[in-house]
């Protein structure tokens, strides 16, 4: 057994490290403890020095154990902490829904999925003997659809493909000294880099090479995050089909742009307390600033925009079920300076999928009441402003091979806009017509939660579409309905693939 011995305090009172091996420095350890010897016992520090072991990378298992004596008439206490090291090295192949681990489908029961892919991780727990993990991890995508509700004849939509490193360092390396780290429950640095190639089959191809620096820490129910810089580089390469639908609808020309973005982002999360312990929530408040450092590099243009994005989700525990809530609103605006420019596409809000506006297959829903994007042969839609209000009633039902069944009806209400109008003179965000413009979905999910994922299937029904005619409402009950043009008869029924909950 090794021993590493701390600056003692007195000669009475020390800290000391036992290791079989010399594979962990002693200032990473240092820092993590916050119970100093010779100081008065206080129950917060405890629990922070349990919570940053136990979520550092290194340690598989953390057991603690204490013992009181008396010293001089003075109660004393010593804690031992018995820390069991991980594995060093791990590797993992997953197969996903996509890449945000969901997969969408307009018709499960054809076996038409929206999204498949495969990820391939390896990661390293203790890079440098500081307990900073290294994650490399792959992960290809191909996109899939229905053609009967999504009015693309395309099966096959895009491939996305994604490398990404990062290292998540445990402790706040900055230069600021505004925040009292030894007051923090958590905290970490984090550098990345990745590649994204996306291939959306005949209309574009992007490539971005993006890189960044940020940091998290959390104190008490309040969660926060700050990076800077944001660095991405993207090439957008659009065939002539997408070029012919620019120039129908010229407001599209910006967001399809080759360019860059150099940002700053931060972000907020709340634990919410109330006095009723049934009730529970969150509140989360993101926003993202492009820096005006450079107008061009690799002869394209940084894009200058700002985005804010909320949500807030709030559950309502009841004896036998539970309804959960969930608001979100998102804007963006180009500060570019050029007329009807919008967001970078890939920095715009869509809606429809398994996760929002159930109803709609994914990016099919939007702008507002507009038919720009339902008559075009390119139908994915992108906008600058979302509103989105969703409610769930979940119940259990009973066992299905030792696992919880759940069933969930449900109602999304919500839709996508720009600042300024399509082609046809509508999508632009109007309060006066936000009653017009709202889609309302409802429906009724299944939810198999197993030990290690939860897999659900969600069936969404049309009940306000905008495009139809007048407020959008189905007068009668039907399977299909037209838009206001008397085009596209498309089916009001979608059934949607999940894995996880929605929100």
């Amino acid at each position: 057994m090794q021993l590493i011995q701390f600056k003692k305090i007195s000669d009475s009172n020390a800290v000391q490290i036992r290791a079989r091996k010399n594979d962990y420095q002693e200032k990473m350890l240092r820092r993590t403890n916050y119970l100093l010897p010779g100081t008065l016992y206080n129950e917060t520090n405890y629990f922070r020095t349990v919570n940053s072991f136990t979520q550092m990378g290194p340690w598989q298992q953390l057991d603690v154990r204490s013992y009181t004596y008396n010293t001089d008439s003075v109660a004393k206490i010593a804690f031992h902490f018995f820390l069991y090291p991980a594995k060093k090295q791990s590797f993992q192949v997953d197969l996903e829904g996509s890449q945000n681990n969901n997969i969408s489908a307009s018709n499960v029961l054809a076996g038409r999925f929206l999204a498949v892919g495969l990820a391939a991780t390896y990661r390293s727990r203790n890079v440098w003997k500081k307990g900073t993990q290294s994650t490399l991890q792959g992960r290809a995508g191909l996109e899939l659809n229905n053609a009967s509700s999504s009015g693309n004849g395309d099966f096959f939509q895009s491939f996305i493909f994604n490398l990404n490193q990062t290292f998540s360092i445990p402790r706040l390396l900055w230069p600021f000294k505004i925040i009292d780290t030894r007051q923090l429950d958590s905290r970490r640095t984090l550098i990345n880099g990745g590649l994204t190639m996306t291939d959306r089959f005949r209309f574009f191809k992007q490539i971005s090479i993006n890189a960044g620096l940020g940091w998290e820490w959390r104190k008490g129910k309040n969660s926060y995050s700050f990076s800077f810089p944001n660095i991405e580089i993207v090439d957008t390469v659009s065939t002539d089909s997408l070029n012919q639908i620019i120039i129908n609808n010229p407001s599209l020309a910006y967001s399809f742009t080759p360019g860059n973005v150099l940002s700053t982002r931060a972000s907020f999360e709340r634990a919410l307390e109330y006095s009723n312990p049934w009730h529970t929530g969150s509140f989360r408040l993101a926003a993202e600033m492009t820096v005006p450092v450079f107008d061009s590099m690799f002869n394209r243009p940084f894009f200058k925009f700002f985005r804010v994005e909320g949500q807030f989700l709030h559950k309502i525990k009841l004896p036998k079920s539970s309804l959960h809530f969930r608001f979100f609103g998102g804007v963006g605006w180009d500060l570019s300076g050029t007329k009807n420019a919008n967001l970078p596409f890939f920095r715009q809000f869509v809606a429809g999928g398994s996760n929002s506006m159930r109803a709609w297959s994914i990016r099919q829903l939007g702008l507002g009441n507009s038919l720009a994007s339902d008559t075009a042969r390119f139908t994915d839609r992108f906008g600058d402003i979302q509103l989105e209000f969703n409610i769930e009633h979940r119940k259990r039902l009973m066992r299905l091979f030792g696992y919880s069944l759940e069933g969930a009806a449900f109602v999304d209400i919500g839709n996508i806009w720009n600042h300024t109008p399509a082609s046809d003179g509508f999508g632009n965000f109007q309060l006066s017509k936000l009653y017009r413009d709202l889609a309302i979905a409802m429906g009724y999910g299944i939810r198999w939660g197993l030990s290690f994922l939860v897999i659900r299937f969600d069936a969404g029904f049309k009940v306000k579409d905008p495009v139809r005619e007048g407020a959008g409402w189905l007068k009668t009950f039907e399977w299909k309905s037209t838009n206001r043009l008397g085009l596209n008869n498309r089916s009001n029924l979608a059934v949607q693939f999940g894995i996880g909950y929605p929100f």
